[in-house]
């Protein structure tokens, strides 16, 4: 009898294979989620970053124009290179029309590779 009892005592500790993978399974899962949060979260902050930067790119080539020290032209755009935090930002800069005589509209789009896609645009003015 004392041999049995011993054996009822042991035979109800630890887990079970099924809560041991119940378990596992739990982990994983957490361990998914955390990783495309984290990936998510790089992603936008990525995005943000170079939404600030193109911002200040566009900020100074505007800027360049309006002090004459860059030319542009109605018929022709022209396109600069700026290098800010060690990466290359082309820009295109070209003037048209405005509503205001005497008023010119400086439009600049930014792209990080020099033949585009030219996606970020921004608009300027300076006098005639």
């Amino acid at each position: 009898m004392e041999i049995s009892r011993c054996i009822s005592k042991h035979k109800n500790i630890g887990f079970t294979l099924i809560e041991v993978l119940v378990a596992l399974m739990i982990i994983a899962i957490s361990f998914t989620a955390i990783l495309k949060a984290s990936s998510q979260n790089i992603a936008q902050r990525i995005r943000v970053q170079d939404k600030i930067i193109s911002q200040w790119v566009a900020t100074q080539g505007i800027k360049l124009v309006q002090l004459g020290l860059v030319k542009a032209s109605r018929q022709f755009s022209t396109t600069q290179v700026t290098t800010i935090f060690n990466q290359r930002w082309y820009w295109r800069v070209q003037y048209n029309p405005s509503p205001i005589p005497m008023v010119r509209q400086i439009t600049l789009i930014i792209s990080h590779n020099q033949d585009g896609p030219f996606i970020e645009q921004f608009i300027g003015y300076c006098s005639s």
